[in-house]
């Protein structure tokens, strides 16, 4: 019967340690993207303020790529909105290969509020490269 009791006990405080472990985690998942907006905030307030404009548009739009990138892990998103995530991208891509990159979009309008599915995720996740 003791060990028994043991077994419980720890399994108890076994399921005690991992709620704990996810509640953590989960505080952690909200708190890291408002550190991470509000410290691209700063760094854009700084660029602006020093007339780095280059530096400025590179820190927006990677904030607003972050910003549809964790949406809560939804998985449907607008047309519009997986546009503008593109566009966003397509800035960083141009600056990174020194606008060796052409890129038009001739989209209806009449698609733009449609839902459709994420198809842009995190795109520092994959390196990926381009050869002009």
């Amino acid at each position: 019967m003791s060990v028994r009791l043991r077994e419980l006990i720890h399994q108890v405080y076994t399921f005690w340690l991992r709620q704990k472990e996810a509640e953590l985690k989960a505080l952690q998942a909200q708190i890291n993207p408002h550190f991470l907006y509000n410290t691209l905030d700063m760094i854009y307030w700084t660029a602006r303020r020093e007339k780095a404009f280059d530096t400025n548009k590179l820190v927006e739009v990677t904030s607003k790529l972050f910003r549809i990138s964790l949406t809560s892990g939804q998985e449907i998103t607008t047309v519009s909105n997986e546009i503008e995530h593109l566009r966003n991208y397509i800035v960083i891509q141009r600056k990174r290969y020194e606008n060796l990159i052409d890129f038009r979009l001739d989209i209806d309008d009449s698609v733009l509020t449609q839902p459709t599915v994420k198809l842009i995720h995190t795109p520092w996740s994959k390196t990926q490269s381009i050869t002009g």
